[in-house]
């Protein structure tokens, strides 16, 4: 059993290692017993894994207060399997990933007129579980158990060996990970991780493009192919939903931060 999540550079950061007999209620009810006791609980808490029913049972019994997200990527499998369109599932992808209910709706329906049995299929599990505009925490970039997948085949070596020796192996790579990491981070300068940064900058000329008409010292209007999105920067937030929800700058706020010229890190969670 492994839970991971990322760190501030979007790299990896294994929290917690388990070794059961098997998939199970009682299995997982003692994992994130322990996984509980190590890290606590956090404010606005997801965990993001497959359909796993002792999973779930898990995370209900053991954080309550958390929210249980759930992979698309398993769910667009599922929709493979039952022979839908490729039409559908591009409309099903979409739906899971925008930023504002609207869209969400939108594609929704699209879904709906043109195959109503997979739209009665995706309805049965709770939008708030898969969709990013629907769910009642940030799922950030995490629409995907992909990392998890990608650990798995770090460790794919490990797994044959017995026990303690699988632990050894274990401690070896993640102090290996964490000994160049911190080496390299202590040998950055900016504000922010290195992948913020050349996040912000990759977003830098699309901002350049917008037209910014400033409402007062930290509002403004930011139009873009002739529509208007409204940007707060106390508030961090923008009408896309992507400043809030990614808890990073939108081209709409760098465009806005731009025109005022003050520094696009002040405005990043990372």
């Amino acid at each position: 059993m492994i839970s991971v999540s990322k760190d501030a550079n979007n790299q990896i950061f294994p929290l917690a290692f388990g070794i059961a007999e098997s998939e199970n209620n009682n299995s997982y009810e003692w994992y994130f017993s322990q996984l509980r006791n190590a890290i606590g609980s956090r404010e606005n808490l997801i965990f993001l894994s497959d359909r796993h029913q002792a999973i779930s049972n898990g995370i209900v019994k053991v954080y309550p207060e958390s929210h249980h997200g759930i992979c698309i990527y398993h769910l667009e499998q599922n929709l493979k399997r039952r022979k839908v369109k490729s039409e559908v599932i591009k409309l099903f992808q979409s739906a899971a990933r925008v930023y504002k209910r609207k869209e969400f709706d939108i594609y929704m329906s699209d879904i709906a007129n043109v195959d109503k049995k997979t739209y009665d299929y995706l309805m049965e599990e709770p939008p708030e579980r898969w969709a990013r505009s629907c769910s009642p925490q940030r799922r950030y970039d995490m629409l995907t158990t992909n990392i998890v997948e990608s650990m798995n085949s770090v460790l794919l070596e490990a797994r044959e060996l017995p026990i303690l020796r699988m632990m050894d192996f274990i401690q070896v790579k993640l102090q290996h990970w964490f000994y160049e990491r911190r080496n390299k981070a202590e040998g950055t300068f900016y504000d922010v991780s290195c992948w913020v940064e050349e996040e912000l900058k990759n977003r830098i000329d699309l901002a350049f493009t917008l037209n910014v008409f400033p409402v007062d010292s930290w509002r403004s209007r930011v139009e873009e192919e002739g529509i208007i999105f409204l940007v707060d920067l106390n508030k961090r937030t923008c009408d896309c939903f992507q400043f809030q929800l990614d808890e990073l700058p939108c081209i709409h706020a760098i465009a806005a931060i731009e025109k005022r010229n003050i520094k696009k890190s002040d405005f990043c969670s990372h």
